[in-house]
């Protein structure tokens, strides 16, 4: 039985997959600590699949829209 939490990245992650998007199509950065962070976690995780992307799109929280723009 597992008792911890789930990282933001989790619970995301089980919302994507229950509305359809295959789980292996997901890249989950459960490491960053704040926003910030998470941008400089995120790119290592694309990079390191080997991706280099010209554009993409960003799933975020209502009230954090300006903080990721």
């Amino acid at each position: 039985r597992n008792t911890e939490p789930k990282t933001e990245a989790e619970a995301f992650f089980d919302i994507a997959v229950g509305h359809g998007v295959q789980g292996e199509a997901i890249l989950k950065d459960n490491l960053a600590m704040n926003t910030g962070d998470n941008f400089i976690k995120t790119r290592e995780l694309i990079e390191a699949q080997g991706f280099d992307f010209q554009k993409f799109i960003l799933v975020q929280k209502p009230y954090m829209l300006r903080r990721t723009y």
